[in-house]
C-alpha cells in the first residue's frame, strides 16, 4: 500500500515540477521578447 502512495506522490511531484519548468520557460520567453521590443524602440528613437 505504501508503495502505491509513494508512486502517486512521485508522479504528482513530476507533474508539478514539469508545470513549474514550463511556466518558468514561458516567463523567460515573454521577458526576452519584451527586452527585444525595448531594444527596437531604443534604435527607433536614435534614428
Amino acid at each position: 500500500m505504501s508503495l502505491i502512495i509513494t508512486f502517486l506522490i512521485a508522479i504528482a511531484l513530476a507533474l508539478i515540477l514539469r508545470w513549474i519548468y514550463r511556466s518558468l520557460l514561458g516567463l523567460m520567453q515573454s521577458f526576452s521578447d519584451e527586452l527585444e521590443k525595448d531594444d527596437e524602440r531604443k534604435k527607433d528613437g536614435r534614428d
